[in-house]
């Protein structure tokens, strides 16, 4: 899609914000090639339990960890690896 775009033959696509600017790393367009994105949509990820198997205490640990990732900035490192200079 990213290179239909870039040759002009599209005015725009859709997708998430990490999975086009991956794939746009990996095709090696710069970020200054694309035009700033329009957010058409915001989702927060969730995490969704069994009833029959849930461990309360499992899924502490795991919203613990996950906060811990978010507050210390290593999920922001994570994203940066696979979108470079696209942010």
């Amino acid at each position: 899609m990213l290179k239909l775009l870039i040759r002009g033959r599209i005015d725009g696509c859709i997708g998430t914000s990490v999975g086009l600017y991956y794939n746009a790393k990996q095709l090696g367009i710069k970020p200054k090639i694309l035009n700033s994105p329009l957010q058409l949509n915001y989702k927060d990820f969730v995490l969704h339990f069994s009833k029959k198997k849930i461990n309360i205490q499992t899924m502490e640990i795991l919203k613990k960890s996950v906060e811990k990732l978010q507050s210390n900035g290593e999920i922001q490192k994570i994203v940066n690896k696979y979108i470079g200079d696209f942010k």
